[in-house]
């Protein structure tokens, strides 16, 4: 049994803002045309895709890569709030694993780690559920969720 769609996102007032953060350039899909594609949400500066079939670390990254994206890396306790409150009861993949000698993190766009949440127990690759950060298999099947920047989202101004 499939979830059911994402609902959007408030947007504010006329133009592309959100009045509830005025800090961030929102964009609106039915005012400023849209800067993430369809079934793709737009929050705070990046585009993302809650996946809603299962895969392991590894294709999950692959099908993001092929949507010029990778699996969620995240900035903040604000985004980690978003992501939890979006993907439902599921467990996803982010965009964390080990290095290839299994000592350090690594970022899914290859940049280092920089120990923004914790991550619990022991395995290559991470999973984000409703209460923790786990590192687990990276073989098991899971729901997956993309993200990309707003420097690699392309939008026509209005």
């Amino acid at each position: 049994m499939g979830m059911a769609p994402l609902p959007p996102l408030p947007y504010g007032g006329a133009g592309c803002k959100d009045d509830n953060y005025p800090e961030q350039t929102q964009v609106s899909l039915s005012q400023c045309g849209a800067p993430c594609g369809e079934d793709w949400i737009w929050y705070r500066g990046k585009c993302y895709y809650f996946s809603e079939t299962y895969s392991d670390w590894d294709t999950s990254q692959s099908y993001c890569a092929f949507h010029n994206a990778s699996l969620a890396l995240i900035d903040s306790q604000e985004e980690m709030d978003f992501l939890r409150r979006f993907k439902g009861m599921k467990d996803h993949w982010i965009g964390l694993h080990r290095d290839v000698n299994g000592e350090s993190w690594v970022l899914a766009d290859g940049s280092s780690f920089n120990n923004t949440f914790q991550i619990t127990g022991e395995s290559p690759c991470v999973s984000l559920n409703n209460v923790r950060i786990n590192s687990v298999d990276c073989y098991g099947d899971r729901r997956w969720i993309c993200n990309k920047r707003d420097t690699e989202i392309h939008r026509t101004p209005l």
